[in-house]
């Protein structure tokens, strides 16, 4: 598989670290992109990410599902 990646011009000096670090190790960019990417999709994995918390700028604190609905449940 391919995946082009954008790097805008004010992150040029990522690609000179990659390019430098690639013939440090003298493996390929791809490589170490690669690698990269394993490590920080590991590192924040959204599946074990808790749901932030929202304010849905109704009611003055903690709200019971019913009485969200209860405008709506009154009219039946």
């Amino acid at each position: 598989m391919q995946l082009n990646i954008y790097i805008p011009k004010a992150k040029e000096r990522l690609i000179e670290e990659i390019q430098r670090l690639a013939r440090k190790k003298n493996r390929s960019k791809n490589e170490l992109v690669v690698a990269a990417l394993e490590v920080y999709l590991k590192e924040n994995d959204m599946a074990d990410t808790a749901f932030g918390v929202f304010d849905l700028g109704i009611g003055d604190g903690a709200l019971e599902r019913a009485s969200l609905h209860e405008q709506r449940l009154g009219q039946v």
